[in-house]
């Protein structure tokens, strides 16, 4: 691509990031047209095109075919499930909350929970490969952006990988889950996701600051070792209107 090209749209990008922060462009409302654009600002379609992609991978702006570019009332939280899983060199988790918010736009940050021994609920029991009740390790957070909680999540792992490491402790743990599973020779070879949109209980009416008349995502990953082994079990309950999951999966 040409760097000039590259460097219109990003300044172009920038200008309309500037008018929907300061309100020029306010939540709810739409943006002028494609050919508004290209006259306001004297550059082609195709960049206008390109700055209104970049709008759109930051969950600032959403459009559809035959309508006009529209602000959404908050930014979307665009979560790649590959981004999470991928390791460095070391074996250590190569994307951290704060750095996807950051790629986004905003400010992330973690609210230690519960850290410690927990009975292993039925549902988690059974992806875990334990009784229910049987004593797990449990790290509960909650997920901030721009200091608003906008997801709950709790990882569960078996005690004889967790016990005596940094998932034990009340702090977060460098490199994540897969640092701790390279120091005790395991490694995650494949992960399985499953999605639901449950009403929300109680708990997460209260942590996410919703009623039970919104909608919540509930996300459960269940990590395995080589032999089938099942390593840990994350479950991340998300405000349905704060988040936007994408995957991209090769065709075999």
């Amino acid at each position: 691509m040409d760097d000039r090209h590259v460097k219109r749209y990003e300044d172009l990008a920038a200008t309309l990031r500037g008018r929907i922060e300061d309100g020029t462009y306010p939540a709810g409302s739409e943006l002028p047209t494609v050919q508004q654009m290209t006259t306001e600002h004297g550059v082609a379609v195709v960049t206008v095109q390109a700055a209104l992609r970049t709008l759109r991978r930051e969950g600032l702006v959403d459009s559809g075919q035959g309508r006009r570019s529209r602000v959404l009332a908050k930014r979307a939280i665009i979560s790649h499930s590959a981004s999470y899983l991928a390791q460095d060199g070391d074996g250590r988790q190569s994307l951290t909350w704060a750095q996807h918010m950051a790629s986004l736009g905003m400010r992330g940050e973690q609210i230690l929970g519960h850290v410690g021994e927990a009975p292993a609920p039925e549902d988690i029991a059974e992806h875990l490969d334990v009784a229910p009740g049987d004593p797990v390790m449990l790290r509960g957070r909650d997920m901030v952006a721009d200091r608003e909680v906008v997801e709950l999540a709790d990882s569960w792992y078996p005690l004889d990988i967790a016990s005596g490491t940094g998932l034990a402790q009340r702090r977060l743990v460098r490199g994540g889950f897969p640092a701790v599973l390279a120091a005790r020779g395991l490694r995650a070879v494949e992960v399985e996701e499953i999605v639901t949109s449950p009403v929300p209980g109680p708990e997460a009416c209260e942590r996410l600051r919703i009623t039970p008349d919104d909608r919540i995502l509930r996300k459960i990953r269940v990590y395995y070792a080589e032999d089938g082994r099942p390593l840990a079990v994350d479950v991340s309950t998300m405000r349905a209107d704060r988040h936007e999951l994408r995957y991209r999966l090769p065709v075999h």
